[in-house]
């Protein structure tokens, strides 16, 4: 099967277009990187610009510098995901293992970053083999994980001391079976994944390989229930490194979720072709029972999404910065 083919499986197909837009230029943003929501606000990731993420409040025509990158306090040099609960954004430096927690209530009434609290990240004792999360997201029951921890684990979940309760297993790649596990996790620590609004499911899919899949979460761990896998990583491994071949293309960009559904936002567009692989319009529509439901063609390309009740929010790079909205209550 070819990367994309799979979409011929949705049992419907529609076109959308956007109820608005904003335009992020006159607060200083042209390359968005990432973005997410918090009340009124858009928490936008800006990560060539002279901050690391902003604060944006198109209403009210604000914007709050709350990250920069560096080294010093509250300062960040990479980050894979970010976490939205109540009034707290929570975001891991995986370079400075440092896990901190934004008061978002207080940084938008002050106009200033507040932080709530920083915890360094290290190994648990007695854990053994590698320990190097990448991406953090808060549960029910733990923090699901991404990164490398054990061999062949695609995630993880931790409880509050930071100790692998259980892991679901990356998918066996037949063209990846000579490539270390220390490389291959790395195909994993670059999925998308959303977790649902109760804290008690999530779903993940890949950006190097047509690969979605369905976890419950429960104090006993997570119990994968449903897994596609489809194609496999388009790269190669040569001289101790793992990249990709010339003809490879992105498959998924983003994950967002309300409580009924699961929208995944996917590219299938070759990384080296005439258009952005980054943007794209194909949002595929799950249920949390892992079933497609509908394949929805976007009017505009996008290349990060956030889903918040029945509101879609699509970021897009080109050829603006803008961020489009869409209804999806007609699901």
């Amino acid at each position: 099967m070819k990367v994309g083919d799979f979409l011929k499986e949705f049992p419907k197909e529609e076109r959308l277009s956007p109820i608005g837009s904003i335009n992020l230029r006159p607060f200083g943003i042209t390359l968005p990187d990432g973005f997410g929501k918090y009340r009124d606000w858009f928490i936008v990731e800006t990560s060539i610009e002279d901050s690391y993420v902003r604060l944006v409040n198109p209403a009210e025509s604000r914007v709050i510098n709350l990250i920069t990158k560096g080294r010093g306090p509250g300062e960040l040099t990479f980050f894979r995901s970010w976490q939205v609960l109540g009034d707290t954004l929570r975001i891991y430096d995986p370079n400075l293992k440092n896990y901190y927690f934004f008061d978002l209530a207080k940084s938008t009434q002050e106009g200033r970053p507040e932080i709530i609290q920083r915890i360094e990240i290290s190994k648990p004792e007695g854990h053994a083999g590698p320990y190097y999360p990448v991406q953090f997201f808060r549960t029910v029951s733990g923090l699901v994980s991404f990164g490398q921890f054990e061999t062949s684990k695609w995630y993880s979940l931790l409880n509050n001391e930071g100790e692998v309760i259980n892991s679901v297993l990356l998918p066996d790649f037949d063209n990846m079976k000579e490539v270390p596990d220390t490389h291959l996790e790395q195909i994993g620590s670059t999925s998308f994944c959303t977790i649902r609004p109760d804290g008690r499911a999530l779903a993940t899919a890949m950006l190097d390989a047509d690969a979605i899949s369905f976890s419950s979460i429960g104090e006993d761990g997570l119990k994968e229930y449903k897994r596609q896998v489809f194609t496999e990583p388009e790269m190669s491994f040569v001289a101790g490194r793992l990249g990709y071949i010339k003809t490879a293309s992105y498959c998924f960009l983003d994950a967002g979720c309300n409580d009924r559904y699961v929208c995944y936002l996917y590219s299938g567009k070759p990384i080296l072709g005439e258009i952005p692989a980054h943007e794209c319009n194909d949002l595929l529509i799950y249920n949390w029972d892992g079933a497609p439901v509908k394949r929805v063609i976007l009017q505009n390309t996008v290349c990060k999404i956030c889903v918040e009740g029945n509101t879609l929010y699509g970021c897009s790079t080109y050829p603006e910065a803008k961020i489009f909205i869409y209804d999806l209550s007609g699901l």
